[in-house]
């Protein structure tokens, strides 16, 4: 009995003392991480404060401490995860909802900083000039404009061939705030085309008018997890001429073999997206689902896309994506086409941002950016080059971008019944303006 009863005593003195030792411990660390915070000795105080959670040393005010060095190094992505488990703790803790949504900002995780707008306390949005959600909280413009080569085949043989003589797009949209969690994404565009053809060694134009509707909602399901549905309604009209077998001439002449007559044709498509959004401490996970059906025919894009922010802010980010297309065919089956694309973005000034980027595989009849870019030309794309600047005015609230894109594709045109094709280059400038209110 004895024997046991010592035992269970010396148990409870060894209880007793590790309890002792991690109390000392606390107040070590507490202690420890103080001074270092008053010394704004942010390194070693992160070194200390990860070292001491490791050993099982955790408490609120260590990871607050923590998350104040993070921002003051601006590690925003580390510092947000921080400030979300304080928030979590201690939701009416003014201060940590200050760091909290200053670290969703400047970490580029806009819509969670967007939940925590309102809740901020009226000192601070008047401090930083931050008004409440509204209904309507962006308007934006942009145009793009094509630069183009005369690829024209010069040859009496020719048979067939498509050349695009010019390209315009103009497009126009407007946000929507509905409470903390939903946004709503309108937009309109159009595209005015030109193209030459030939078919069976007749000359003759064409036009092609695109109009364009797209609808855009994004649920934040969770802190750093975002759901998005659109769809993207498209109507292009042509207008041009055929043959028929009852004249002859170009460009509408008559003859005795042959008559080219105008005329116009309708179709109406639609592009469907699902997407999934989810933000890991520094990286961001996009996956994605698209449907489209222009020209009657049916495809399905599978997409993967990463970013990867290594100093856990904007000043610079890696991202990298690949896409899977499924083509119906005519006669039966599936073509299944594949593109990457790889890219940077960096700081230039304090309100100047630049990404580059580059695209590669076989990309036709493609749809990118969530639904919103429609691919509807005749040549297959191999690869693109990009590179964009965008530049902030007016505390954030005025972004002026600019984009520049050079993209070879492949013309295939047929000369005595065999099919030929010929790389182009084509180049266009893209630009826009997007104010917030």
């Amino acid at each position: 009995m004895w024997k046991y009863a010592s035992i269970l005593i010396l148990a409870i003195l060894i209880s007793s003392l590790v309890h002792a030792q991690k109390t000392l411990s606390v107040s070590k660390v507490n202690m420890e991480t103080y001074a270092l915070y008053q010394k704004q000795e942010w390194k070693q105080l992160i070194m200390v404060g990860e070292n001491s959670i490791k050993q099982g040393i955790d408490f609120y005010l260590l990871r607050l401490r923590m998350g104040i060095a993070y921002y003051e190094l601006e590690k925003y992505r580390k510092s947000a995860v921080l400030f979300k488990d304080l928030y979590r703790q201690n939701p009416e803790d003014a201060s940590v909802k200050e760091y909290l949504y200053f670290s969703y900002l400047l970490g580029g995780r806009s819509m969670d900083a967007r939940r925590l707008q309102n809740d901020l306390a009226q000192s601070i949005r008047d401090k930083y000039d931050i008004d409440k959600i509204k209904l309507i909280s962006g308007i934006y413009a942009e145009t793009k404009y094509e630069f183009l080569d005369d690829y024209a085949i010069d040859s009496d043989q020719i048979q067939q061939q498509t050349v695009r003589n010019q390209f315009h797009h103009y497009s126009v949209g407007l946000n929507h705030q509905l409470g903390k969690r939903t946004e709503i994404l309108h937009a309109y565009s159009r595209v005015d085309l030109k193209n030459s053809i030939v078919s069976e060694g007749f000359h003759f134009n064409e036009k092609v008018k695109q109009n364009q509707y797209y609808l855009k909602s994004s649920f934040q399901i969770d802190w750093g997890t975002e759901l998005a549905l659109a769809g993207h309604w498209v109507q292009t009209k042509v207008k041009g001429y055929q043959l028929n077998a009852n004249g002859d001439g170009r460009n509408g002449a008559v003859g005795s073999a042959l008559e080219i007559a105008p005329y116009a044709i309708s179709q109406n498509s639609f592009v469907g997206y699902l997407g999934l959004h989810q933000e890991l401490s520094n990286w961001k996970v996009n996956l994605g689902l698209l449907y489209s059906n222009m020209d009657d025919l049916t495809r399905w894009q599978q997409e993967v896309s990463v970013h990867f922010y290594p100093q856990g802010n904007l000043k610079f980010y890696l991202l990298a994506s690949f896409t899977n297309q499924l083509e119906e065919k005519l006669e039966r089956g599936w073509l299944n086409r594949r593109y990457w694309k790889g890219g940077a973005g960096f700081q230039l000034a304090k309100n100047t941002w630049a990404q580059v980027g580059y695209s590669f595989g076989d990309m036709f009849k493609h749809v990118e950016n969530e639904g919103y870019s429609v691919f509807n030309g005749v040549n297959l794309i191999k690869n693109k080059k990009e590179i964009s600047l965008y530049q902030y005015l007016v505390k954030g609230k005025l972004n002026l971008f600019l984009l520049y894109q050079n993209q070879k594709e492949r013309n295939g045109y047929i000369i005595n019944d065999k099919i030929n094709r010929q790389d182009i280059n084509v180049q266009s400038i893209t630009g826009g303006i997007t104010w917030n209110f």
